[in-house]
């Protein structure tokens, strides 16, 4: 077994803790045990196994701490997915590890308060997943100099905020993820403590296709600009993760923001007129904010949309008809809560007040994005 340059046992019913001896398979390149019942502490030893590149242990229920005696010779990792374990981070703010990663996952383990200060030597990083990882503070102002290669960034449930970079408020969401990140296809900060507007930086990104920026505290007017996010779905890639620097194939896009959404904020302003630009969206969710006016005519041009929630909303006026509107589902989840909305599909008629309220023209639109 010292000969062992690979073990994957993903996906079992493997049970119990990880052996003491782990460390003694130091040519071990892969270790890959996720999707099993593993528990207990990872063991120190771990920290010996000077030739590995890629450690997967997700989706366990692995416990204790990790200090940087479990890192101590990984100079050759790139790839580490802790996710979905009850593992607690504790190493020094000032701690530099030997290690440069490409890939960083840490969903639902403890790796705050603080941002992890260690990770800005990872200059080639480029997936990063710490969705409820306990982080209470905010990011930092060197987490821009690492985000060049950035492809997928999640955030999430975390109360992140604060004094971000570059920021005009404290608490908004940093303009440079537009200017900057321009490889980056998922953005999710979902829940947090983010504040201010939307930044029409964001609309800059062309790759962008999954989007989530639920449940914060933005508010403002929805950018009309944001029918520019006709964002890149990448078909056929190939991550090198091992490599340095970071490789990436791509073999064809297909232009197309696929998912949206902006629900519970305090967002304000009409739906923009132009959202039938982002003609390949499958999921548009922005219920329980503070919109206003009438629903664009264009929405009902979306023939991939399967997912819509304009609920609770102060929206009046007709309700658009399209072949793919009526296939959505409860009309009640997806439109109650505004009270001034009429049209067949709610069995409710429309008077000339409603007639009145329905969305601005084309011309109109047009107007307010070079107002914007």
């Amino acid at each position: 077994m010292s000969m062992l340059e690979e073990l994957q046992l993903s996906a079992n019913h493997l049970s119990g803790g990880l052996p003491k001896s782990i460390g003694l398979l130091t040519r071990l390149h892969e270790l890959s045990l996720y999707i099993n019942q593993l528990s207990g502490r990872i063991p120190t030893s771990l920290g010996e196994l000077s030739s590995l590149f890629k450690l997967d242990v997700s989706y366990n229920s692995l416990d204790g701490v990790l200090s940087e005696i479990h890192f101590m010779k990984l100079n050759n990792l790139v790839v580490l997915d802790l996710s979905e374990n009850l593992i607690m981070f504790n190493v020094s703010p000032h701690w530099i590890p030997l290690f440069q990663l490409n890939y960083f996952r840490a969903c639902s383990c403890n790796v705050g308060p603080q941002f992890p200060n260690w990770l800005q030597t990872s200059t080639y990083i480029i997936d990063i997943h710490f969705s409820n990882s306990g982080i209470r503070d905010s990011i930092p102002q060197w987490f821009e100099n690492i985000t060049f290669h950035l492809g997928f960034l999640d955030l999430s449930e975390n109360k992140i905020g604060g004094n971000l970079p570059r920021m005009r408020n404290p608490g908004d969401i940093p303009s440079w993820i537009g200017k900057k990140l321009s490889k980056l296809r998922i953005l999710n900060l979902q829940s947090n403590n983010f504040m201010g507007k939307i930044p029409p930086e964001l609309c800059q990104n062309n790759a962008l296709q999954h989007l989530n920026l639920a449940n914060n505290n933005i508010s403002g007017m929805i950018p009309h600009c944001i029918y520019n996010l006709t964002g890149m779905i990448v078909t056929s890639v190939d991550f090198q993760y091992y490599a340095s620097p970071y490789e990436e194939n791509i073999e064809s896009y297909i232009k197309a923001l696929n998912n949206l959404n902006l629900s519970r904020n305090l967002l304000s302003g009409q739906i923009p007129t132009r959202i039938g630009n982002l003609n390949k969206l499958e999921s548009l969710d922005f219920s329980m904010n503070l919109l206003s006016g009438g629903i664009p005519p264009s929405l009902a041009t979306l023939n991939f949309l399967s997912y819509l929630n304009l609920s609770f909303n102060n929206l009046s006026g007709q309700i658009p008809f399209g072949n793919q509107l009526q296939t959505l589902g409860d009309p009640l989840a997806i439109y109650g809560g505004n009270n001034e909305l009429c049209g067949p599909i709610l069995v409710r008629s429309c008077n000339k007040k409603n007639l009145s309220d329905t969305h601005v023209s084309d011309k109109d639109g047009n107007n307010e994005i070079q107002d914007f």
